[in-house]
């Protein structure tokens, strides 16, 4: 009867709180030896106060409410909410395969760094082995996991640094389509190697020389750790940790990847003064932008790259005049 009760109990919460929706898997596979992570939404199975939005503000709180409630029923003198939450993540971990269980958390999108906020939660971190190897998918560092898409190996710190599920194709398509042999890339907002990676790597592009920069002192630790990993000769890239409208080279890229979300606006005129003289080349320009406004935005986008390249041939004059 204990049982039924605590079993209606968990019936009872709410979505935001437990999850109907499959977790998200990263790293390794369900078939292979346990390897990979596992990520847990945020607000799921989480008691402390998180940001809440107001159209779920109410569902949140009752879910907080009725899952103390649960933890309330099973709890005794022995088996405390942090023993009985340990025992969770890691029949978590068992059931999905996966040596770690992460807990999500936002990315702010003001953060011009991107900065992961993202916790472990098993195992504790005090228990955690020390290993010296490198398994199938998870890095010898208990919260670096390699994620691998189309042959190329990201590999990063769950807990510093993000990874782009979405974009697979997208990524795919720069490296294998976009980039033309011998041209040389300026990544200006590089991360892990997102398009970094594929540019040297994919298709037969076989780019000479990428410049990649990020502010993200962890995402570069990452990328270059990637570099090594995929085996790529270091003498084809450039990786800075700065601001790329500081580092970034003048008029000597072919082409340039401004992947920052929810708009890379601020970069637009490094980026073309970037590009080589006087040929040009070619701007990568990602933006969050409604479906009924793209249009309207794709014109206003063209307009404001013209004014920039006014603007620096403005300023090659007056050097030319200066000389």
């Amino acid at each position: 009867r204990a049982l039924l009760r605590i079993l209606i109990d968990i019936q009872a919460l709410p979505n935001c709180i437990c999850p109907t929706k499959p977790l998200e898997r990263l790293g390794g596979s369900s078939s292979s030896a346990r390897s990979g992570v596992v990520m847990v939404p945020h607000a799921a199975l989480n008691l402390e106060d998180t940001y809440i939005p107001a159209k779920t503000a109410g569902d949140r709180n009752r879910g907080i409410e009725l899952f103390r409630k649960l933890l309330n029923r099973i709890i005794s003198d022995s088996c405390t909410v942090d023993v009985v939450l340990s025992r969770l993540w890691h029949n978590i971990a068992v059931l999905h395969n996966v040596k770690r269980v992460i807990r999500r958390y936002e990315i702010n999108p003001e953060s011009p760094i991107r900065q992961s906020t993202n916790i472990l939660l098993y195992p504790p971190p005090a228990s955690v082995p020390s290993e010296t190897t490198h398994t199938a998918a998870v890095a010898s560092d208990d919260q670096w996991i390699t994620v691998t898409e189309h042959g190329i190996h990201y590999s990063y710190n769950v807990t510093q640094s993000m990874f782009i599920c979405g974009n697979v194709t997208e990524k795919a398509r720069f490296g294998q389509q976009c980039c033309q042999p011998n041209e040389v890339i300026l990544d200006m907002y590089a991360g892990i190697g997102y398009y970094t990676l594929p540019a040297l790597l994919l298709g037969n592009a076989k780019v000479k020389f990428v410049y990649a920069c990020d502010w993200n002192e962890h995402a570069i630790q990452a990328l270059r750790r990637n570099i090594t990993l995929n085996k790529i000769d270091p003498a084809r890239i450039l990786i800075q940790c700065g601001d790329s409208r500081i580092l970034a080279p003048i008029g000597c890229v072919d082409r340039v990847s401004l992947g920052l979300l929810p708009s890379s606006e601020g970069g637009w005129y490094t980026a073309v003064r970037a590009l080589r003289r006087p040929m040009g080349g070619m701007l990568h320009i990602h933006a969050n932008v409604p479906t009924v406004e793209r249009d309207d935005w794709a014109a206003w986008m063209v307009q404001s790259l013209l004014i920039l390249v006014k603007d620096l041939e403005f300023e090659d004059d007056n050097k030319r005049t200066a000389a």
